[in-house]
């Protein structure tokens, strides 16, 4: 998954001592060529897409793969996302993911899988937060959920 449909050269490394994906120039010379698609383009293709979730685990290419799902994230068609989060050389990308999470209405919920290198955060549309915390009410008060 990515920003733009194309290729990228991916060289996976030792992955028993190192778990890095590298990508693009940061590849080594024998890395492999791998097809690219957006989630957008995924959602042209096989969808339309509602109610999706999305887990972005991809080393390093989840900001390429969530710029992919604009149209996905403008339209509402994604509930919750859970995106693997990197420290380090990427610690600005972490500010970008929550911006742009943020501008499409998510709130990050949880963070777990934590180590020090990277950590998972959940993120979950406001307005549905916002449905579970009405329906809680609801049920405090003893009315029945329709």
């Amino acid at each position: 998954l990515s920003d733009r449909e194309g290729t990228v050269r991916i060289d996976v490394g030792d992955l028993l001592r190192n778990s890095r994906v590298r990508f693009g120039p940061d590849a080594a010379e024998g890395g492999e060529l791998c097809p690219t698609v957006t989630w957008d383009d995924l959602d042209a293709l096989h969808g339309p897409f509602e109610r999706a979730v999305l887990w972005l685990d991809i080393e390093y290419a989840e900001w390429d793969a969530l710029l992919g799902a604009r149209r996905l994230l403008e339209r509402g068609a994604v509930l919750l996302a859970n995106v693997e989060l990197m420290s380090s050389s990427h610690r600005d990308k972490v500010a970008d993911v929550m911006g742009l999470m943020t501008a499409h209405g998510f709130r990050a919920v949880a963070d777990w899988n934590a180590s020090e290198r990277c950590r998972d955060r959940v993120f979950v549309r406001e307005d549905l937060l916002e449905a579970e915390r009405d329906r809680q009410r609801k049920i405090k008060k003893g009315e029945r959920h329709a």
